[in-house]
């Protein structure tokens, strides 16, 4: 009979020989596994090419083709020719009027019957002089008028209490109207470069999305492999084919949204739709760190002085408080000087009348006052000015609304730099469990839904990654725009 210690021996030669068999049938799985270890993760890549578009070169041409941008510069043509207006009321006015009536006729009229003394000197009639009985004398009817009237009329305090106010008002408005159409141009130029980075955004999401159909590929590849070889159960592959059929759809979505996005960017350019554009800005490169340059309130003081917005809407108060004074002057006593000069047929200053042209000249002082004026100048006063109070609670409101947007601008460059740094660590990492976690699979180690938790993770951190670089250059173009530093230094008119 066999010892215990030679049927323990048996035993221990089974162990090893399984050892070994099983060894031998993961040899193939670490071949792989070594191909795979030796394989350096794939970087993101957003191909640039020389020439491509820039966010530089996008708002270039949405600045020279935006139809919001030429509405304001009509409108600051329009105020500049107010300001013209208003500049004329200074000059006196000079009025040409010429007239020719055609005249009913009247019964002439006539002198009563009279004595006369022909030959007699003048004064007292001495006696023995012959008298002469004189019938009535008739003095001829003209039934055509003619008459040429020049005036000059200077309005002395029209000028003072209303003209001038009225140029200034108009001054303040043509100004008002060239802030808004800075305002106008800078914000055209930010959205360009945010529809830019946004299309930007879509390419990378879709360079994400395609890696992500790829390691669903390659997982389902796997998968199978392990079926046939009793690994797995059907189910795992089912599994990963619908995560397949999901990644697929999210590519399909993210190459549409670049198209979409394309769309837009062609629109804003003002150019035809000729499918996608070439890229020439490298946004995976991290930009360095960022100083807002003082506190909060610094640079909201900041932005009070360079956005024109806050310029364009002092200056319109000050225009309406300039109307709200020229409106109560017009109700204010007026006086004229006027001089005119009259060239009649017949003439009025002369008697009798006769058919002949007649030149003649006049000057003289006009004064008036209107109760009516008065009141209404008064009114119209109180109209802008109330106008003028709304106008400055607006600037106000925008300062309050310039404060949240520049607090929002320096967080939003905050979270961008801190999510580069922690999105390129958390992508390393996602990397290298997508790798190792594969290996663990291959060789039997890792589960299938483990797997694709590695992969979900990566695309995960994938996207957040090309985010962040996106939303780096985002936050700055914000920034700038949200202070006022994106506006060229001199250019507030």
């Amino acid at each position: 009979m066999k010892t215990d210690a030679h049927r323990l021996c048996w035993v221990c030669r089974a162990r090893r020989i399984a050892a070994v068999l099983f060894f031998l049938s993961l040899l193939p799985a670490l071949a792989r596994a070594r191909e795979l270890q030796a394989e350096p993760p794939k970087a993101m890549t957003l191909p640039v090419e020389p020439g491509g578009l820039t966010a530089d070169e996008v708002a270039r041409r949405a600045v020279e083709t935006s139809p919001d941008l030429e509405s304001k510069l009509r409108e600051v043509d329009a105020a500049a020719a107010q300001v013209d207006a208003a500049l004329v009321g200074f000059f006196p006015r000079l009025k040409t009027q010429a007239a020719y009536n055609h005249l009913s006729y009247v019964e002439p009229a006539k002198t009563a019957p009279g004595v006369q003394a022909p030959g007699a000197p003048e004064g007292p009639i001495a006696s023995g002089t012959q008298l002469v009985n004189v019938g009535a004398t008739s003095f001829p009817t003209i039934r055509n008028s003619t008459d040429i009237t020049t005036s000059l009329t200077f309005p002395v305090t029209d000028i003072l209490l209303r003209v001038s106010r009225d140029h200034a008002a108009a001054s303040r408005s043509a100004r008002a109207a060239r802030l808004n159409a800075l305002a106008t141009r800078l914000t055209v130029q930010t959205n360009a470069k945010l529809t830019y980075y946004g299309w930007l955004r879509a390419k990378l999401q879709t360079e994400v999305a395609a890696r992500a159909v790829v390691q669903a590929r390659q997982h389902l590849e796997d998968v199978r492999v392990a079926f046939q070889a009793d690994k797995v159960a059907k189910a795992d592959v089912l599994r990963v084919e619908s995560q397949l059929a999901d990644a697929e759809l999210t590519h399909t979505k993210a190459r549409n949204l670049v198209t979409y996005t394309a769309t837009q960017l062609a629109i804003v350019m003002h150019v035809a739709p000729a499918g996608d554009f070439a890229v020439g800005e490298d946004v995976l490169q991290p930009l360095g760190a960022a100083s807002a340059g003082g506190s909060i309130a610094a640079l909201v003081d900041e932005a009070t002085d360079n956005r024109p917005e806050m310029h364009a809407l002092a200056a319109s108060a000050e225009a309406q408080r300039l109307q709200a004074a020229s409106a109560r002057g017009s109700g204010m006593p007026q006086l004229a000087l006027v001089g005119s000069t009259s060239y009649s047929n017949p003439s009025s200053r002369t008697f009798p009348q006769t058919d002949t042209f007649t030149s003649t000249w006049a000057l003289g002082v006009q004064a008036s006052i209107s109760p009516n004026d008065i009141a209404s100048g008064i009114l119209n006063g109180k109209v802008y000015d109330s106008r003028a109070a709304s106008t400055e609670a607006q600037r106000r409101a925008l300062r309050d609304n310039l404060a949240v947007e520049v607090a929002q601008s320096v967080q939003d460059i905050d979270n961008a730099d801190a999510a580069v740094e922690s999105t390129a660590r958390g992508l390393a990492a996602a990397q290298e469990g997508y790798r190792v976690r594969r290996l663990l699979f291959l060789a039997g180690r890792a589960t299938s839904v483990e797997l694709t938790d590695s992969e979900t993770e990566l695309t995960r951190a994938g996207q957040a990654a090309a985010d962040a670089r996106v939303d780096q250059r985002v936050s700055r173009e914000r920034f700038q725009h949200a202070v006022g530093r994106d506006a060229p230094s001199g250019s507030l008119p």
